[in-house]
């Protein structure tokens, strides 16, 4: 009798797992079958699987996006390409390169990729700026506003520039009569704030004044790291709507109330005679284009305030970072300074006020070397320019790319990647110079400056690059002229690459000294 209790408790067992297993087979089929059939196919049937790069990365997107989270995938990526070569395969369908040809193929050839519309963060609002406009909407803004970014535009607008770096050396000055050190990163981000807020709002915030303060620049900083994970999800539907609802309810009176202030201001600009005042600024060539619906060559006013903004945002981020970032190198480099104030005082300036502006500093050409081998070194944003292969596919430097695939080349690592450089993580900005200057260094004739395109290229390079380099060399120019400038702690230049990057490199305090030179007080 037991023996029979004993196969019919088996047989009865056997039952519920045959009625069970069904939908178990069911289910792993559905759920791990897909998974295994397309990790084959990414590592071995794929048009990309040729290319080299960690396996995981080849078979998900989750690794990218982790780095993204922490803040170090241009450090990531440049760690795979010292490994891998030029190019390496970052995601199932996107490539990295940093071959100096790409550049053209990629940002300036015909037809032209478009952007990957995953790397920018969509208007809360809908409403597209400059910066994340695409097709014929983009051609129309840029159109706008090209005019104000011009050589004649600058030189229109150096009167506000220069008003600023006055009130920058002031506020030095009443800095130094305090104390002999400084956060000097936090003045440099003060003065570009003010400089670019005049220039596109009509007016600033008057962050130089007095001794008044702000965090503006690490309030920035914070919706850079929002919009950097905002295109990280995008990526993972259903998350970017997830994103957007919770983020978007919980932001939505902060946003409105900063589109209102926005509003107000270029109200008060847009109201100006400009004739009457001798004003020209970021806005003069929008005067009379804006209108109710966006037309051939006019703005409305929403997209005027979110371009408004964005540009705000963006110049005001590069500045401070780029002016900290070439403080600390000089600092840390004696040649390259001691080369610099030589040329400054080279050009016999007497009162810092009327002399260095935005003309007499345009001709200064270790000056400019020292810019370029700070935004080769350590670029601003070291973000990758991502764009989608058209119908067909697309040649790029010698590859043949599938179309869909998204191939993009990352700032930072192109002009860090060994192969383009003569000793790439030292700063020589003698590799810049021509070989009729005393200071040329033939050691650098082997490095491929066709990789060199801190502003990138084509239709949608950045609009801002004169201005840009006009702050920096005005407001640098002007404190290495009064002032002597050393480190007040033990950084290194290595400390700039331990730094996260949202966009941007985070914004750090920089504390130097500051002796008065003797000779020009």
């Amino acid at each position: 009798m037991a023996i029979l209790y004993g196969i019919f408790g088996i047989a009865g067992v056997a039952t519920v797992y045959l009625e069970i297993l069904p939908p178990i087979v069911a289910a792993l089929c559905a759920t791990v079958l897909p998974f295994i059939l397309s990790t084959v196919y990414q590592l071995v049937f794929s048009p990309l699987a040729k290319y080299p790069g960690p396996r995981l990365w080849a078979i998900s997107r989750l690794p990218w996006a982790w780095h993204v989270v922490r803040g170090d995938l241009w450090q990531t990526f440049e760690d795979m390409h010292r490994k891998y070569g030029p190019w390496i395969r970052i995601a199932p369908n996107e490539l990295s390169t940093t071959a100096p040809e790409a550049w053209k193929e990629l940002y300036a050839s015909n037809p032209l990729p478009i952007k990957d519309p995953n790397s920018s963060t969509p208007p809360p609002n809908g409403i597209h700026s400059l910066f994340t406009a695409g097709g014929q909407t983009h051609r129309r803004l840029r159109g706008i506003f090209v005019n104000g970014f011009s050589s004649k535009a600058l030189r229109g607008q150096s009167p506000i520039l220069e008003e600023y770096a006055n009130q920058f050396i002031e506020r030095v000055g009443r800095e130094v009569s305090k104390s002999a050190t400084l956060d000097i990163a936090k003045l440099y981000g003060y003065v570009a704030f003010d400089i670019i807020t005049d220039l596109t709002y009509g007016e600033s915030i008057h962050g130089l004044e007095g001794d008044s303060s702000h965090s503006w620049i690490e309030r920035y900083y914070i919706q850079s790291k929002v919009a950097t994970f905002r295109n990280l999800v995008s990526h993972f539907p259903p998350l970017d709507w997830l994103f957007d609802a919770v983020l978007g309810r919980l932001t939505a009176d902060k946003r409105m109330q900063n589109f209102r202030e926005v509003g107000r201001k270029l109200d008060r600009r847009l109201q100006l005679d400009e004739k009457a005042h001798g004003r020209e600024d970021l806005l003069s060539p929008v005067m009379g284009r804006v209108s109710e619906q966006p037309g051939r060559d006019q703005i409305t006013k929403d997209e005027l305030i979110v371009h408004g903004f964005s540009t705000v945002v963006v110049n005001s981020q590069a500045v401070t970072v780029v002016l900290a970032s070439m403080t600390q190198l000089l600092l840390t480099n004696p040649r390259a300074i001691d080369r610099l104030v030589a040329e400054i005082d080279g050009k016999n300036f007497k009162l810092a006020r009327e002399d260095i502006n935005v003309e007499s500093t345009t001709d200064m050409v270790y000056l400019d070397a020292v810019i370029n081998e700070t935004l080769r070194i350590h670029h601003p944003t070291p973000m990758s320019l991502p764009r989608v292969m058209p119908e067909g596919g697309k040649f790029v430097a010698g590859h043949h790319l599938p179309a869909k695939s998204i191939v993009g080349i990352n700032l930072q690592n192109i002009q860090n990647a060994p192969d383009n450089w003569v000793l790439p993580e030292a700063f020589y900005p003698e590799r810049f110079l021509d070989e009729t200057h005393p200071y040329f260094d033939s050691r650098f004739q082997q490095d491929k400056k066709e990789a060199f395109h801190p502003f990138s290229i084509g239709p949608r390079n950045c609009l801002g690059g004169r201005l840009f380099l006009a702050q920096v060399r005005v407001i640098l120019v002007r404190l290495l002229h009064l002032y002597q400038l050393a480190l007040a702690d033990n950084r290194t230049p290595h400390d700039l690459w331990k730094r996260p990057s949202y966009f941007v490199f985070e914004p750090r305090e920089l504390h130097i000294k500051l002796h008065k030179r003797p000779d020009r007080f």
